[in-house]
């Protein structure tokens, strides 16, 4: 079981990595390869090819963690960052338009991928003797 909690593990090549007891909370995962790696709890997600960067989504004790390209948050916050033309990192206006229906998608596979896997969280927070 490795505590990995406020590791930067930004950049860091996690191919083929077994995360699945590890401790997240608070890693920083942007840039980190995570292609095949089992993620913590075992319901990592990682998606490529979206005009945002790289999106990963991953438990920790304390709740779910979204990152998409450098932006890092919750899907709740992803949605109501992405309702207005705001506080977008690296977009403005146009480029806001335009990476706007890509992550409504990716909103709804996290939101999708969170409901499939009720307990994760949870089970994370009791085994790291957290309060989730």
């Amino acid at each position: 079981y490795a505590n990995l909690r406020d590791a930067n593990l930004g950049g860091a090549d996690l191919g083929y990595a077994n995360l699945r007891y590890a401790n997240l909370g608070g890693a920083d995962l942007g840039g980190a390869d995570l292609r095949d790696a089992t993620g913590a709890g075992g319901q990592l997600l990682s998606m490529q090819g979206i005009p945002s960067g790289r999106v990963i989504l991953y438990p920790t004790p304390g709740g779910w963690v979204l990152v998409v390209g450098c932006w890092k948050g919750t899907v709740k916050k992803l949605k109501t960052m992405i309702a207005t033309d705001q506080g977008w990192p690296e977009a403005t206006g146009e480029m806001c338009a335009l990476r706007r229906p890509s992550l409504k998608a990716v909103i709804a596979l996290c939101q999708d991928h969170i409901k499939r896997h009720p307990q994760v969280i949870a089970d994370l927070a009791a085994r790291w003797a957290v309060e989730a």
